[in-house]
């Protein structure tokens, strides 16, 4: 092991190029940077560990140390350090950090020096910190940060984080929409499952948003699967409805939404809203179709078989299809303005 260390526990150490040292050297080198940085942690001031026992205020003051441009620590141990923090503390170091950006004020349209190398920092790729301490990626953190206490404003920050960039660099519009892309991507890469948040509903809605913001490929087949995952039919209905174009993906969209609502008996509630998104091409008989197969019909007693053509918020009755069927006979109408702006997320 110590013939590995001192062969491969350097950066800058040279190797002989063969097939096997191309497979196995990266992996070792990341492996002995793990070891020191783990080693770095503990061997460091225990600044760290006596934080954890005081209250907030000891809370910041060791944040805005870790982050400090100015700090002799490497970048890998600092890093560290603030992780341990944001998984004992995280909501008192999302505040400390947010205010450290100053993001409960609107942007200034004119960033200044100050604020440019602030942000130029804090929106850099995690895997570009410098070892002078110069560069210290925030964006990855704030991002858990966000989703784990306050998921539903995570989107928003994102979103100023893509506007403080353009205005810092400035680019072409189709080099804008790509760096836009780029910062959802790294937001959805940067955060684990909604169970870890606080609030499981509005983090899976936020993990929607940014799959499909991201442009990922099957994005909104991606982002309608995550909703249906959590039964978050609403939202679901609003994504069919915003993309009701009658093109391909309306098509598949519309038959993942039908299929899931009809297995989980939630069709009853959204049966107006689900009929009247249908694609042209559907024919009535494909329809039917799929409600013969995934419906679960409730168990009836005597007395509801006289209800049958009636409609009914919880059992899906002749009298609540009637009407959409009929107008899949006698020939659809496009869907007005009114039923699609309804539905907007």
């Amino acid at each position: 092991m110590e013939g590995l260390l001192k062969k491969y526990g350097q950066g800058n150490a040279k190797h002989m190029q063969t097939k096997l040292n191309d497979l196995t050297g990266p992996l070792l080198s990341e492996y002995f940077q793990l070891e020191q940085q783990l080693k770095d942690m503990v061997d460091s001031d225990s600044n760290c560990q006596a934080a954890f026992a005081t209250q907030q205020s000891t809370v910041q003051a060791e944040v805005l140390e870790l982050i400090d441009e100015n700090s002799t620590a490497s970048v890998a141990t600092r890093r560290g350090q603030l992780e341990i923090m944001a998984d004992e503390f995280p909501q008192q170091v999302l505040e400390t950090l947010l205010d450290y950006l100053d993001l409960e004020t609107e942007v200034d349209p004119t960033v200044n020096q100050a604020q440019v190398r602030k942000w130029t920092s804090v929106l850099a790729p995690e895997n570009s910190a410098s070892a002078n301490g110069t560069c210290f990626p925030l964006f990855e953190i704030l991002c858990r940060l966000f989703f784990i206490q306050q998921p539903d404003q995570l989107v928003s920050f994102v979103r100023m984080a893509q506007t403080i960039s353009d205005r810092m660099v400035g680019s072409y519009t189709f080099m804008r929409k790509k760096k836009e892309c780029q910062f959802y991507e790294r937001a959805l890469a940067s955060i684990g499952n909604p169970e870890l948040s606080t609030n499981v509903d509005s983090a899976a809605v936020t993990m929607a948003t940014l799959i499909i913001n991201s442009g990922l490929p099957h994005c909104h087949v991606r982002s309608l699967q995550t909703l249906l995952r959590y039964e978050l039919w609403d939202p679901a209905v609003k994504v069919v409805a915003q993309l009701a174009d009658q093109s391909d993906l309306h098509l598949e969209l519309y038959v993942i939404l039908l299929v899931a609502l009809l297995k989980e008996n939630a069709f009853p509630q959204y049966c107006s809203q689900v009929m009247q998104l249908t694609p042209h091409r559907m024919s009535i008989t494909t329809v039917l179709d799929l409600l013969q197969r995934h419906y679960k019909r409730p168990a009836m007693n005597t007395e509801e078989w006289c209800q049958i053509f009636c409609t009914d918020e919880d059992r899906l009755n002749i009298g609540a299809l009637r009407p959409h069927l009929i107008r899949m006979l006698s020939g659809r109408e496009e869907p007005t303005t009114e039923t699609l702006s309804s539905t907007s997320l």
